[in-house]
């Protein structure tokens, strides 16, 4: 095994790609009218993803503008454009769900002992060490951007613990415990297991706690609201829920019963 290429040097700290924003504005490959909205509704909906995520996710910013003004600034850094180039079918195998989710990195294929993948961060050495180690195999990174890697990694590893399964594990434990275990214990024990986040947990404890029938969760582009039904009646609040970004500008509702 080899020790991966050194990317080229580039500052020193802490580095995302919206630190490239201000050069694709120079470039006119991105609009600053586009970079102050896409910030005001970030701030309104308290998203944790990037610029860059939002920017591509609405349109404002190509993909392959933002790859290519990667490459400028740092020559010979190699990159993948996955809303042209998605993964194959098969990438999903290449590497183990956990560790993809965990190192956020997008298998794309392997070429004898070698395996390429795509990451958000080509200059991230410590990741592509670790995954050389966890592997086995030399690893060869492509840079891709956010948004699509982010929703690149939740299309190759489709998530398996869905709230209505969360709900049915707790049923069954709840059922196979001796003596029996409270509702709300039941389910804080299966959602810990899995861990889902905790604002999810505190809307499932809530709901288990008021003998909800039905949790109804909507979301616009700005605010969240949780409603729970209770002897046929809707009743809830509006609250600040950290989406991620794939629902900052859309607007829907889900609803799970129990």
């Amino acid at each position: 095994m080899t020790t991966p290429a050194a990317a080229p040097p580039r500052p020193s700290g802490t580095w995302s790609q919206d630190d490239l924003i201000p050069h694709l504005i120079a470039a006119g490959e991105l609009a600053e009218d586009a970079v102050a909205e896409a910030l005001t509704r970030l701030a309104e909906a308290r998203a944790t993803c990037s610029l860059v995520y939002h920017l591509v996710e609405s349109g404002g910013l190509r993909p392959a503008a933002l790859l290519a003004e990667a490459q400028r600034i740092f020559p010979g850094i190699e990159t993948v454009d996955l809303a042209a180039r998605p993964p194959r079918g098969d990438a999903a195998t290449l590497l183990p769900r956990d560790l993809a989710h965990r190192l956020r990195v997008l298998p794309l294929a392997r070429a004898g002992n070698v395996l390429h993948v795509a990451v958000a961060d080509p200059y991230a050495i410590e990741t592509i060490e670790h995954l050389q180690l966890e592997t086995g195999n030399d690893v060869r990174p492509f840079m891709a951007d956010d948004f699509h890697l982010t929703n690149a990694l939740l299309a190759l590893h489709p998530q398996d613990d869905s709230v209505d399964a969360l709900l049915g594990d707790a049923a069954r434990e709840r059922a196979g415990a001796p003596g029996g275990v409270p509702a709300s214990d039941a389910v804080e024990r299966v959602v810990a297991a899995a861990k889902v986040p905790q604002a999810v947990l505190r809307i499932l404890r809530d709901g288990v706690r008021m003998g909800a029938s039905d949790i109804h969760v909507e979301w616009s582009e700005s605010a969240g609201r949780v409603r729970y039904r209770r002897d046929g009646h809707l009743t809830g609040r509006s609250e600040s829920l950290p989406w991620r970004c794939a629902r900052s500008s859309s607007t829907g509702s889900r609803s799970w019963r129990g």
